[in-house]
């Protein structure tokens, strides 16, 4: 199935411009790492001869990019029920290192699809991860999505998503309470046992010496499955009948038949009538890039990027109320910061986030340059340049060629005027500047919330080319 992703060339991870769009180095080494754990549960899936096939927003990009939407970072693909559930059962499987996560083999999982993901307890550097993946320091994730049989008529269909959406709420609710369940609740639970017994031909089993949280997830992923006795013609990922209002179901025989597709420089396979399949999903204009907001998180790994660096600018500054002194500034910066006749001058703190400019790449320096080469002549305005000390050592760390660029930025900073770049600011400095500054400039960090707390304009910088509309989206 062309799936030998041993070995990238070099040129592979150079950050280059995909429709508009800079893909960074990190994003490169990140798409790697999925790629090659890709290759390592597809060994699982053609050893069995289960049925899978790249989806959403994989498979658009692979119709319409040959590879990863370039604003894209995770990986997706789908597979009827049966086979899905069959591949659950032999999860274990998997090549040492990483690990099928689902409903069903985890009492803190909370999602109806399961993930591959790295066998690990918690983030931090691991060398021989690192080695093994591309240089990627995450832990990284497919989606895998299974897909059940919804039936032709519309009351039976309208009951299903009624029944369903009961039971997914209330498996939600009582993963967030655990044990601490209210009569309301547990009288909620009993009334959705007698419907779902009294609305579905097939029974529906589950064992009931199951803890109630574990107990409803199974419970709803079996009114899922509800309809799979039977070929109905029309197929659904359940937990779309509650997050999706417009919900339109797909016909089975759009992903009856496959094709191989080209991905990154892999093959792949997909739906032989991905046309219908992606005009069901994005639309009829589908092949026209927009960047809609994702449905999670954009860039999964900006947090990752956080822990790693054990804290981005301003996180530590704590979350209780600390008066803020002046006394709290270096005394070698303060005269820097009145004008002639004694008075402040006007103050903008300019905060620079590890995972912005490791995400963003050479588009974060030049945009960092630019704006704050522009307050050299400024005499009545300077800038105080906040960043977090470990963005040098992450770099290292990942090898990254964006290391050369970032240090020549902070030692040209750091000669420019009206400007005072600082990378190991205490706590009480960076409170005691908030209380004093003017504006807030520069990334999402919790410099700019604190700023937002005592009602300090902020400005988010921009770093990526618009391009169909202000909003970051994703499609």
């Amino acid at each position: 199935m062309g799936c030998d992703m041993t070995c990238f060339q070099d040129d592979f991870f150079r950050e280059e411009v995909r429709e508009g769009y800079l893909v960074s180095e990190l994003n490169k080494r990140v798409m790697a790492a999925q790629m090659e754990m890709f290759c390592e549960l597809r060994k699982l899936l053609d050893k069995y001869g289960l049925k899978y096939y790249v989806d959403c927003g994989t498979l658009l990009g692979a119709v319409r990019h040959k590879g990863y939407i370039p604003w894209d970072d995770d990986l997706d693909i789908s597979m009827p029920r049966k086979d899905y559930m069959f591949l659950l059962e032999h999860a274990d499987e998997v090549s040492d290192g990483l690990f099928i996560r689902s409903i069903y083999n985890s009492d803190t999982y909370g999602t109806f699809h399961a993930v591959l993901t790295h066998k690990a307890e918690k983030l931090k550097w691991d060398d021989e991860r690192m080695e093994k993946y591309s240089g990627c320091p995450f832990i990284c994730f497919i989606d895998i999505f299974p897909w059940d049989n919804m039936p032709q008529d519309h009351q039976k269909f309208i009951e299903l998503k009624r029944i369903y959406s009961v039971a997914y709420k209330l498996a939600n609710i009582g993963r967030l309470t655990k044990d601490n369940y209210s009569k309301a609740f547990l009288e909620q639970v009993d009334i959705l046992k007698k419907e779902v017994k009294e609305s579905f031909q097939k029974e529906i089993n589950i064992d009931e010496n199951l803890k109630l949280d574990r107990y409803l997830y199974a419970l709803t992923d079996g009114i899922a499955q509800a309809y799979n006795d039977i070929d109905t013609g029309m197929v659904e990922y359940a937990p779309n009948l509650v997050m999706i209002s417009e919900n339109k179901p797909r016909q089975s025989v759009w992903s009856k038949t496959l094709k191989e597709m080209p991905f990154e420089g892999m093959i792949v396979p997909a739906p032989a009538m991905y046309d219908k399949v992606l005009e069901n999903q994005y639309g009829s204009d589908y092949m026209i890039p927009i960047r809609f907001k994702s449905a999670h998180g954009y860039p999964f790994y900006r947090s990752e990027v956080q822990v790693l660096i054990d804290g981005d600018t301003g996180d530590i500054i704590p979350d209780y109320i600390v008066q803020p002194s002046i006394d709290d500034i270096p005394e070698e910066i303060r005269s820097y910061l009145l004008d002639e006749e004694g008075q402040l001058k006007k103050i903008i703190i300019y905060g620079l986030s590890a995972a912005d400019i490791v995400c963003n790449g050479s588009c974060a320096i030049k945009t960092i340059r630019n704006y704050l080469s522009g307050f050299g002549t400024k005499e009545n305005e300077i800038v105080v340049c906040f960043a977090p000390a470990n963005i040098i050592a992450f770099l290292d760390k990942c090898n990254l060629m964006l290391r050369k660029e970032y240090e020549k930025l902070i030692s040209d900073i750091s000669e420019m005027d009206n400007v005072i770049f600082d990378n190991a600011p205490t706590a009480g400095e960076l409170r005691a500047f908030i209380a004093i500054c003017d504006e807030y400039v520069g990334d999402e960090c919790r410099l700019a919330e604190w700023c937002r707390r005592q009602e300090v304009p902020v400005t988010i910088q921009i770093y990526q080319p618009e391009m169909n509309s202000p909003k970051d989206i994703l499609h």
